[in-house]
């Protein structure tokens, strides 16, 4: 009997042991450290909590990014994308508010299978929430339980209403907050948003601070982390059109890093080898075309920049007029890049996405690989591209040859007939080896053909292009060796 009675009691005990820690509160954010998430376009966003007010309830203020929040303007110093603040009370529920003050309701205590009203708009549009799955889960290394809850989004009669949400989650881990994570700020997406729905999507928890594990923000040190036997080779291009013929330039160079030194002070010092060869071409003044070529060992010293350092999406202010941020991506190699993005101040509490006239550059810097890298084109084109590195053991893409001689080439090394056009050109190259590219260019800079020539007469047709002046370039490798522009009837 007294064993009976013992197993009876133990069992029931397990049983609301199990129901007591499979009821136990998550918690979506946690106010220590820094989550990373990355999109299914690699695009990287942060969560990190700058502020917290403990009463009744805890109120978590994340630290805001740049939002979109009307037609024209955004605004620096609204909200995270996770909202303005996150509400946790007391019964489970995590708090969040989009854009127009509605609440949204994530409730962390539901088990598996229970429903309940996330968030309703002005009485046209209403949200449930319901746990799909309650499992154990690996994700960053990590082994963690997880609860998966999806959306059903539906109008006041219960009719299902055609929107993404329906077809997306959210995962909370119970120890380490989201594991997919949506951007409640503009919580469940109205008409409007729907031109920006990639920013909406589901983001992957992709990194933690703590414990540091996965991916982590990318600093100006790490862009500038090079060891000895490092190689960089990068070209750089530069092209005007301008009456009655066009100028370029091309610039060739090759870092090799001879020396590393940590300095005391938080810097580092570099020795490199630098090859570098310059050419001016000048398609209506040949005179005034230039080659140069200079081998030189040169020191450099880096230091953190605490602007650059800032998380994705953090504003950066520049002066009283205007902010820029930096957005963080990551690829499926694991590589990851930054890129500024830049807005200017119309009014107190709006913002503009800066439009440029012209050719206007975005710079792009990668972890261990230096930077900016840009590509322009526009009524003038520029371009810096790492074409070939070398890190270790390492190497990727096709090394630069840099002479210290100019080449010489014929005059009218490449023609091109009739000119004008009705559609059809004979390319006739003179007297330089195969194969030949040939690249041709509209009055914006854009290559809209390429052409490989094999022989000294090609025939090509340009009847897709539309009416007007074209300019084009032949090329052996990187090297120059024919400029000049016809006309498409």
């Amino acid at each position: 009997m007294q064993t009976k009675f013992t197993f009876t009691f133990l069992f029931i005990l397990s049983v609301f042991s199990l129901v007591k820690l499979q009821a136990s509160p998550y918690q979506t954010v946690h106010k220590n450290g820094v989550t990373y998430f990355s999109n299914a376009y690699g695009r990287v966003s942060c969560i990190r909590i700058a502020s917290v007010k403990l009463e009744t309830d805890s109120v978590f203020y994340p630290f805001t990014t740049m939002q979109h929040v009307s037609e024209e303007c955004y605004s620096p110093s609204k909200a995270s994308w996770i909202g303005p603040k996150v509400v946790m009370q007391q019964n489970g529920d995590n708090l969040f508010f989009n854009k127009y003050g509605d609440t949204i309701c994530i409730r962390t205590t539901a088990q598996k299978g229970d429903s309940w009203v996330v968030t309703e708009l002005q009485d046209s549009v209403k949200v449930e929430g319901i746990v799909l799955q309650l499992d154990t889960v690996h994700f960053l290394g990590l082994v963690d339980s997880v609860k998966t809850i999806g959306f059903k989004v539906t109008d006041k009669d219960g009719s299902l209403l055609d929107f993404d949400l329906n077809h997306m989650q959210v995962q909370i881990s119970k120890t380490h907050g989201f594991v997919k994570a949506l951007n409640f700020y503009k919580f469940p997406i109205d008409e409007y948003d729907y031109l920006y729905g990639e920013e909406f999507g589901e983001r992957i928890l992709c990194g933690l601070s703590e414990p540091k594990i996965g991916l982590q923000n990318l600093t100006w040190m790490e862009v500038y982390d090079f060891q000895v036997g490092d190689e960089l080779h990068i070209s750089m291009y530069d092209s005007e059109q301008y009456w009655p013929g066009s100028y370029q330039k091309f610039e060739k160079t090759i870092y090799k890093y001879i020396e590393r030194n940590e300095l005391k002070d938080g810097g580092v010092y570099y020795k490199y080898l630098l090859t570098k060869s310059i050419e001016k071409q000048y398609s209506a003044e040949p005179e005034l075309n230039s080659f140069q070529f200079s081998l030189d060992t040169l020191t450099e010293r880096f230091y953190p920049d605490s602007l650059f350092d800032k998380l994705p999406g953090e504003p950066v202010i520049e002066d009283k007029a205007s902010y820029n941020t930096y957005s963080m991506h990551v690829s499926s190699s694991d590589s990851k890049t930054k890129n500024l993005d830049f807005f200017g101040k119309y009014s107190d509490t709006c913002w503009h996405e800066i439009s440029w006239h012209g050719c206007f550059t975005w710079d792009v810097y990668r972890k261990g690989l230096g930077g900016p890298y840009y590509y322009c084109s526009d009524f003038w084109s520029t371009e810096r591209k790492l074409v070939y590195y070398k890190k270790g053991e390492t190497t990727w893409g096709d090394p630069l040859e840099i002479n210290a001689v100019a080449p010489v080439y014929e005059e009218n090394t490449i023609q091109v007939y009739p000119n004008p056009t009705q559609g059809r050109l004979t390319i006739h190259v003179l007297s330089v080896q195969h194969p030949v590219m040939l690249e041709v260019r509209n009055l914006l800079g854009q290559v809209v053909l390429t052409q490989s020539l094999l022989n000294e007469h090609t025939e090509l047709s340009v009847e897709h292009l539309a009416r007007g002046t074209y300019f084009y370039r032949a090329l052996i490798g990187q090297q120059t060796v024919g400029v000049g522009k016809f006309v498409r009837r």
